[in-house]
């Protein structure tokens, strides 16, 4: 007798939101091979096109909850689970490896092509994990005392801002230069797809504050996730615009913005660990 498997619901509700996407996918495809950009037409598969990334986000959330309900009945899970800040502390040490690999083949990509755009995003991710050595020793210094944890968040609000100087090359070459982050085929629309979920979840994670979570972790999430959404407009500009004059002032007000809220953070964050309690 032959067994089928159950799809979970959360994953069957995902197929739902998988179609509007696919349909918008294919009318933008159409819409810059006929160079339509600037119709009415074009218009409303731009808002069909966002709505049906959002919605299918939002459904890959849930599927994620699901998946981290099935993990919590692991023993790897358990053991993770008894101790908060040692489930800090690994998800911490698996961004900073993965931030390591990054700055290391961009700075290899650097040396061998003599590219300054590779070594302005080499100097960036290096940053980045000065940035994240940082949170790591403010998550085992909680035995240290409140002393120590603010000095480390001040330390860690300069670093944001020379981070934050560092990320101001980054724009200053994507505007005048209009360098990009290019994906080949379809994979910008994964990348876009990341990208916004990796925004949510940085949001829902500042906005919750749950389970008293070092606030810079949460803060440097946000900051991250934001940098992907600039250099995924400049991609999908680079993919899909035709150089027109408005494309350059639509990155200088985005990466202006940018500069200024990730500032913002690192003032914040100099502010708070000078408080004495």
């Amino acid at each position: 007798m032959k067994t089928s498997r159950r799809v979970p619901r959360p994953f069957l509700g995902l197929i739902l939101p998988m179609l509007p996407a696919a349909v918008s996918a294919a009318l933008l495809r159409e819409v810059f091979d006929r160079g339509m950009e600037q119709s009415p037409a074009a218009i409303g598969v731009y808002a069909l096109a966002t709505l049906s990334l959002v919605l299918l986000t939002v459904r890959l959330l849930r599927c994620v909850r699901a998946v981290r309900l099935r993990l919590r009945q692991t023993a790897l899970w358990q053991w993770l689970a008894d101790d908060p800040r040692r489930r800090a502390l690994a998800s911490a040490r698996l961004s900073l490896a993965v931030t390591l690999c990054y700055c290391l083949a961009k700075a290899a990509a650097a040396v061998r092509l003599r590219c300054l755009w590779m070594g302005t995003l080499a100097a960036y991710f290096l940053v980045l994990c000065l940035l994240r050595c940082l949170l790591l020793r403010q998550l085992g210094s909680g035995a240290e005392g409140e002393a120590q944890r603010l000095r480390l968040r001040r330390l860690s609000g300069w670093t944001l801002l020379l981070w934050t100087a560092v990320l101001g090359a980054v724009v200053v070459l994507t505007v005048r230069d209009g360098r990009a982050i290019r994906y080949p085929g379809h994979l910008i629309y994964a990348a876009a797809f990341y990208c916004f979920y990796q925004l949510l979840s940085a949001a829902v994670a500042l906005l919750r504050r749950r389970g008293g979570a070092e606030p810079t972790g949460r803060r440097l999430a946000l900051a991250t996730a934001l940098v992907s959404l600039f250099f995924l407009q400049a991609s999908m500009l680079q993919t899909f615009g035709d150089g027109a004059a408005w494309q350059q002032g639509m990155q200088l007000a985005t990466g202006g913005l940018l500069l200024l809220v990730v500032s913002s953070m690192a003032l914040a964050m100099i502010v708070a660990g000078r408080r004495v309690r």
